[in-house]
């Protein structure tokens, strides 16, 4: 594999362990270097069976609907990634998310 110094993942396959720690948080590097986060926000219905909160957008008059995961932009080098996707979710549901699901996120 080749490595920069400015970009050591290049070249690597990805997997879970390529962004994530031990602890569940992003590792330092990619951490340090998220511009966007976003969350699959789901429950279970009677039976198990999984339900799914996506966002709907419409981007233009020409291009139809799509379905996509609630997340969006950093908007300050503070934010971490958890707080980005709790604002952004938060925020495209309308506030509408409870408090527990915005601290679950």
């Amino acid at each position: 594999f080749s490595m920069s110094a400015d970009r050591p993942w290049r070249g690597k396959p990805v997997t879970p362990s390529s962004y994530v720690a031990d602890d569940g948080e992003l590792r330092e590097l990619d951490a340090a270097h998220f511009c966007a986060a976003g969350a699959l926000l789901w429950h279970e219905v009677s039976g198990g069976e999984p339900r799914m909160l996506l966002a709907v957008e419409r981007r233009g008059e020409t291009t139809g609907a799509k379905a996509n995961f609630l997340g969006g932009k950093r908007d300050s080098w503070a934010e971490t990634p958890r707080a980005v996707a709790a604002r952004e979710c938060w925020e495209e549901t309308g506030y509408l998310l409870s408090s527990a699901a915005h601290a679950a996120i």
